[in-house]
């Protein structure tokens, strides 16, 4: 057993080969990809902590003097801007044969919509600052979505599915500890009296992180899965069709005695009568 072996199956209980469905070639990477993922995963979320909205942001905010009312949209851009692009981004993901390569590129958007924040934390000012700042966050949600569309691609196609659920878990431990040392960090360099220098340079090591989190995501060997249209399933032709018809006795004293033609598609699930005729007796 590899170095790599040995470590993933200490961090991670192991699926049962025989019911893993994956491909041989595609099991014999799992420790692999599956310790690349954890790291991968760890910097983003390690990122993430360093662009927060609420806390990071509206600080950099106050120390750079931007009117309080855009501390406000800082919150709804982050959130909806990686929620509401993902209806009109996923046709255009499920395209990419290796998904792996749209994490990259969302990584990398991620990473530079930081760097412009970092720069206007160390040279700007003000309203200009706060509009430049926000327009970087919406260019950094788009990016974000289009993370968070392709991991479950890949760990779909690289990661059992009893082991999935553990990697994310590691990556969020480690990342709470990554959070809980920053603020330790930002505590020890001034508090209350932190400078949009210091804030820039912690701006720039989320960058950095972004950076790193794409290299890692890079060295994944996913293998190649269909690209194409998301397509709906076709209408049954009219050979698949056929007709029944039934004849309902009435009951006692009705006067009519009626009889119904029901079309009946190949799933068997009966659909509202076509045709039906009444006689009377």
């Amino acid at each position: 057993m590899s170095a790599p072996d040995r470590l993933y199956t200490r961090l991670v209980t192991r699926v049962d080969p025989d019911e893993v469905e994956l491909p041989p070639d595609v099991q014999k990477d799992v420790p692999r990809n599956g310790l690349r993922l954890v790291a991968a995963n760890t910097l983003q979320s390690s990122g993430d902590q360093m662009v927060s909205a609420s806390t990071v942001l509206p600080w950099l905010f106050h120390v750079i003097g931007v009117p309080a009312a855009l501390v406000g949209l800082l919150v709804p851009i982050r959130e909806s801007g990686s929620m509401l692009p993902q209806a009109f981004l996923t046709p255009l993901v499920v395209r990419v044969r290796r998904r792996k390569w749209v994490f990259v590129t969302g990584a990398g958007v991620q990473a530079a919509s930081v760097a412009v924040m970092a720069a206007t934390a160390a040279l700007g000012h003000g309203l200009a600052a706060g509009v430049w700042i926000l327009a970087a966050l919406v260019v950094f949600s788009l990016g974000r979505c289009l993370c968070s569309i392709a991991s479950k691609d890949v760990q779909g196609r690289t990661i059992p599915s009893g082991e999935r659920g553990q990697i994310i878990g590691l990556a969020t431990s480690a990342a709470g500890l990554v959070a809980v040392t920053l603020g330790l960090a930002i505590r020890l360099l001034g508090g209350q009296d932190i400078t949009a220098g210091q804030i820039a340079i912690l701006l720039t090591v989320g960058a950095v992180l972004w950076t790193l989190s794409a290299a890692v995501y890079a060295q994944v060997r996913e293998p190649a899965g269909r690209s194409g249209r998301m397509r709906s399933p076709p209408a049954p032709g009219p050979r698949a069709r056929r007709t029944v018809t039934t004849r309902v006795h009435p009951t006692r004293g009705s006067p009519t005695r009626p009889a119904c033609s029901v079309t009946i598609p190949p799933s068997g699930s009966s659909s509202r009568c076509a045709d039906c005729c009444w006689s009377r007796r």
